[in-house]
C-alpha cells in the first residue's frame, strides 16, 4: 500500500486525509517498545485502521505501527494481496514466509516475534488484513 513502515501522522494525513475518526489517546503504564502512548485513527470510507505509537503524551513524534484493513478497502501488500484477494493466491505469494507456529485455518501469519503480517481467511477470501505489532489475534480458533 502507500503507507511505508513506521509512516509518521502528517506523512499519513498527506496521503489519506483526515481520519474518520480518532480514539483518546491511552497511556500504557508498561514495558511498551514502541512508545507508552497510542492512538487509532480510523478511516471508514478507505476500510482502514491504524494505530499510532509514541513516546510523547501528544504522539507528535508518533509513527504508525499497526494497520488494519477491512470491508471496502483497496489497499494490498507489497504482494498484492489484499480483503477480496483468494486464498490461493495469499498462499500462493507468501507459501514460503508463512509462520507454520503461528498459523491456522483461518489466520495466514507471516512473521516472527512480535511483527507479523496476518490475513484472515473465511469461505476461501481474505476478509481482513493486518500488519505490525501484535497482528496477530492471541484468540484465534485453530
Amino acid at each position: 500500500g502507500p503507507l511505508p513502515d513506521g509512516a509518521k501522522p502528517a506523512l499519513i494525513e498527506s496521503l489519506l486525509g483526515k481520519p474518520t475518526s480518532k480514539s483518546k489517546i491511552s497511556h500504557y503504564d508498561g514495558e511498551a517498545p514502541f512508545g507508552a502512548y497510542s492512538q487509532t485513527w480510523r478511516y471508514v470510507d478507505k476500510g482502514l485502521e491504524l494505530t499510532i505509537h509514541g513516546r510523547d503524551p501528544k504522539l507528535e513524534t508518533g509513527y504508525m505501527s499497526n494497520i488494519v484493513a477491512t470491508a471496502g478497502s483497496p489497499f494490498t501488500s507489497r504482494l498484492g494481496i489484499g480483503v477480496g484477494s483468494s486464498e490461493a493466491d495469499a498462499r500462493a505469494a507468501y507459501g514460503p514466509l508463512l509462520n507454520t507456529e503461528t498459523s491456522t485455518p483461518h489466520f495466514l501469519a507471516i512473521g516472527w516475534e512480535w511483527t507479523f503480517l496476518v490475513f484472515e481467511v473465511r469461505g476461501g477470501k481474505v476478509v481482513k488484513a493486518a500488519y505490525g505489532f501484535k497482528a496477530l489475534p492471541a484468540e484465534r480458533e485453530e
